[in-house]
């Protein structure tokens, strides 16, 4: 190369092809097209952009022979001139000299001129040699040597090309150079941690094995690196297959025109990213079959359910960046190097790594949007992003979230709000009461599968900013305004707008969690909830109140209230559609206060028509239960410790449906029921520490007759199987 570089290649970025050529005014022209058609294939090319001559020297810069040795290929442009200049001669020489190294790769090309000639080195190499040979006659040795690399890179497998070539010659020669690149197992060492992730997908995809198609799913969130794996693994393992697509934004379409092109019996390599429906792989899934044994189909998702289309299949979940590849990426962004730069203080980069939590499009974006940026303007830089800059991020999170089913949608923001670090059983408790359903494990893992949760130790976390993602959804129409949000999870937030109701009815709240770690904080006024038409959940943990608790949204469907203040529900309250009633170590006395008929001494019943679940444990003044026949679905009923109870009301062996009673440590309980032991639902019943409960036994003294086939309790699994001999106990 006649001249020096001056800065075309990026020195962050690393070198992918040194070119090679005599910069004369017929050469370049061919090495120009060369060029800008090998850096748009983002091919990063070191060459000469300023055609500065720099006279024979022999002597190569040192950061010329730091190309080559960094390159992974080297185009020799040979034209009739390139012997003549000792300058390119030299440079032959460096290349020649990794000739056999396994992971480099040299690319002759002969413009204008014929490989015999350059291999013999007759016509103008045999004039340009001679030349040399009278000019250096005290060091022939030299001239030898650059003989030699001639005729060792023009016996390479090459291209002729002729003068002034059509642009097809040119793309020729950008392809041919990708394979060589590709087959060299090439990873751009800017991608930091792509090593071990694509050496990771290439062992499922297996390529060793030609006796079946494989296909292998991506996975993982928004911004994790999906596209990027893909790629590096297209572009690494396309060569060994007839026919290799890779196609964003997939439709129906596209996959259709694919189907058609394909053509049958071929090994074919097809990459398909960033699929959203299953429904857009119908069409290849009927045309998999026709596919050549051996052929490989890589997907990228967010969403691992689409995979399922495929009988077989195998899932690569991509991981986030471990803090010191995190550290790496956000220093070659916001410093331009691999370390952090000194005078920045270690904690503001900390804060920035914990914002974007390993994440490589938060660090990406973070890191570039500091870059340039002076140290004493960094924390409130940080600040600017997280409030405006930061969107970008958002929008690629939030796509996932706009494709979830509306009941998803309100799941992954209960879990954004309220329940990450929660044990999964406890979640899926709280679901089914919100919807209805009696929630399967496959309706929290559709959002595992579409990469929104992770279950860790059957604990669901997300990550950070797709919590943030989710609360700045429940937050954005109002964001200055909580008394119109929808969730309310944050302590200042509540007291807010505890203390400023209005007295008019709040439409806008549908859930309240606040679980405090103790009970120092003020109290908040109860009268507001009574102002809540729509609350459909209620968590209250170690939470102080003063005031009078008037009534409660008819649409609560979950109440978890621990040390309840007051000492019944309020009476104009109608639990219609409340599924758990949760109450322990409560002020209560009753469930609520009785209404009598007008002109009458019967006792009104209130409906719990869908509680399933009670528990009022650790409620020590409470003195009388309800009449059961209210709460006929009632499966679950936890009264331990309440010592003041000293009888169930009859009622409540009329629940056909109860499976767990809990009366342990019941201390003055004195009579049950003893029609509630032919009940073949009840599966626990605890009546440990029940000291009054006078005689015990192993069997229950109803007659075989009566229990049917369940002749005795010794299948009801008691923690004291010994029950009353009396009648009534």
């Amino acid at each position: 190369m006649e001249s020096f570089i001056t800065g075309s290649s990026s020195s962050s970025r690393p070198i992918h092809v040194y070119l090679s050529f005599k910069g004369d005014d017929e050469t370049c022209r061919f090495t120009d097209m060369l060029w800008a058609a090998l850096e748009t294939d983002d091919l990063n090319t070191f060459w000469d952009d300023k055609k500065l001559e720099p006279g024979d020297s022999t002597f190569i810069p040192r950061h010329f022979r730091k190309a080559i040795k960094q390159s992974n290929i080297s185009i020799v442009v040979f034209s009739k001139s390139y012997p003549s200049s000792i300058w390119c001669l030299q440079e032959l020489s460096e290349i020649a000299a990794r000739i056999h190294e396994p992971r480099y790769a040299v690319f002759p090309i002969f413009y204008d001129v014929l490989r015999s000639d350059v291999q013999n080195q007759t016509n103008s190499f045999e004039r340009a040699f001679t030349k040399h040979e009278q000019r250096f006659t005290t060091n022939l040795c030299q001239v030898r040597s650059w003989r030699l690399a001639v005729k060792q890179v023009a016996n390479l497998s090459g291209l002729h090309v002729p003068y002034n070539p059509c642009p097809q010659v040119i793309d020729d020669i950008v392809r041919e150079v990708k394979k060589k690149v590709c087959k060299l197992g090439f990873v751009d060492a800017e991608l930091v941690g792509m090593q071990s992730r694509v050496r990771e997908v290439e062992e499922l995809l297996d390529l060793r094995s030609n006796d079946e198609n494989r296909v292998v799913g991506i996975c993982g969130m928004g911004g994790v690196g999906k596209t990027t794996i893909a790629r590096v693994v297209y572009d690494r393992i396309s060569h060994h297959f007839d026919a290799s697509y890779f196609l964003h934004n997939l439709c129906e379409f596209h996959i259709s025109d694919l189907c058609t092109e394909m053509v049958y019996g071929k090994h074919i390599l097809l990459v398909l990213d960033d699929v959203v429906r299953y429904q857009s792989l119908i069409p290849l899934i009927k045309t998999a079959s026709l596919l050549s044994v051996g052929s490989r189909i890589i997907i990228t998702t967010r969403d691992e359910g689409v995979l399922k289309m495929f009988k077989k299949h195998h899932i690569y979940r991509v991981k986030l960046l471990s803090r010191d590849e995190a550290l790496q990426l956000f220093c070659r962004k916001a410093f331009r190097c691999d370390f952090p730069v000194r005078g920045y203080d270690v904690e503001l980069i900390n804060r920035a790594l914990d914002y974007a939590s390993n994440l490589p499009l938060a660090i990406v974006k973070l890191g570039s949007y500091l870059y340039n940026t002076r140290s004493s303007k960094w924390s409130t830089a940080l600040i600017q992003f997280k409030k405006d800059a930061s969107f970008m991020v958002m929008k690629v999170l939030k796509r996932s979230f706009d494709e979830l089913a509306f009941e998803d949608r309100e799941m992954f923001l209960d879990i954004a709000c309220f329940f990450i670090g929660k044990e999964a059983k406890y979640v899926r408790g709280i679901f089914a009461c919100l919807f209805y359903a009696q929630l399967e494990k496959s309706h929290i893992q559709r959002l595992v599968e579409k990469s929104l949760v992770t279950l860790i130790d059957q604990k669901i976390q997300m990550h950070s900013l797709l919590q943030e993602m989710g609360r700045k959804i429940v937050q954005q129409k109002f964001p200055s305004n909580p008394e119109k949000w929808s969730r309310l999870w944050d302590f200042n937030d509540i007291y807010r707008v505890m203390q400023n109701g209005t007295g008019t009815f709040n439409v806008y709240v549908k859930a309240i969690v606040l679980d405090l770690e103790d009970s120092q904080r003020s109290p908040l006024k109860v009268e507001v909830l009574s102002q809540m038409s729509n609350l459909r959940l209620l968590i209250f943990r170690n939470v102080k109140f003063f005031g009078v608790l008037e009534n409660l949204s008819k649409h609560l469907k979950h109440i978890s209230w621990h040390q309840y203040p007051f000492t019944s529900l309020p009476s104009s309250y109608q639990p219609y559609g409340l599924r758990e009633l949760i109450l322990p170590d409560s002020c209560i006395t009753s469930i609520w206060d009785e209404e009598k008929v007008p002109n009458s001494s019967i006792t009104k019943v209130k409906i719990f028509s869908r509680l399933r679940n009670m528990n009022l444990s650790g409620s020590k003044d409470l003195i009388k239960l309800p009449n059961f026949k209210g709460l006929p679905r009632l499966m679950r009923l936890e009264l331990e410790g309440c010592t003041k109870i000293s009888q169930l009301d009859p009622s409540i062996a009329s629940l056909s449906l109860l499976r767990f009673l809990n009366l342990r440590s019941c201390s003055n309980l004195v009579s049950i029921p003893n029609e509630l032991f032919s009940r073949t639902s009840l599966e626990m019943l605890n009546l440990a520490c029940c000291s009054k409960l006078a005689y015990c036994l192993k069997y229950c003294p109803i007659d075989h007759e009566e229990l049917g086939e369940r002749e005795s309790l010794s299948n009801l699994s008691c923690k004291r199987k010994k029950l009353c001999r009396r009648k009534s106990i």
